[in-house]
């Protein structure tokens, strides 16, 4: 079963594209392993599907044509028109947070204090209400979301390094 929490929002189906089932999409990350990704994720009625792709090409930076397993129609293309498109996080594989659209992609990775290597916490939601990103851990712990702190991030094991300023934990 897929969970929500080991998804990742990557773009958008637009509309159908020629009368065979191929669709249209945008996207807003390319930071995905495309030779291991072999299905997209999409909502349909409040439930995670995996749709396996044929094939897919790229128009633009930003937009590109995909044709899934059994759409075969222009009419059954049409109905997952405005679907959003997801992956499962463990094909994110070149991601980093220069390139995370949207930092929410974290949310279930695990902090470790790269010091001395004791897990902090597992975040559980982001807070973007000013204008420094904190992690909120499920410990309750803030954490900010700052380049100059990550060490690594390991997106198959869902960690995240980090070095902390001395006395930040103490707050």
């Amino acid at each position: 079963m897929i969970k929500q929490d080991d998804i990742f929002p990557i773009g958008q189906i637009q509309k159908p594209h020629g009368i065979k089932g191929e669709l249209a999409f945008s996207f807003n990350t390319d930071a995905f392993d495309r030779d291991d990704c072999l299905f997209f994720i999409l909502e349909m009625e409040k439930i995670l599907v995996p749709f396996f792709v044929e094939e897919y090409r790229f128009k633009s930076q930003n937009s590109g044509f995909v044709k899934f397993e059994d759409i075969d129609t222009e009419e059954e293309a049409h109905e997952l028109c405005g679907k959003t498109i997801f992956i499962q996080k463990k094909f994110m594989t070149k991601v980093s947070n220069k390139n995370v659209s949207d930092v929410r992609y974290f949310v279930g990775f695990e902090i470790i204090d790269s010091k001395n290597k004791t897990p902090l916490g597992k975040i559980a939601a982001v807070n973007d209400d000013t204008a420094n990103i904190l992690f909120e851990l499920e410990n309750d712990l803030l954490i900010p979301f700052s380049e100059e702190y990550i060490i690594d991030i390991n997106h198959p094991k869902q960690l995240i390094s980090m070095q902390l300023p001395d006395g930040l934990l103490d707050l």
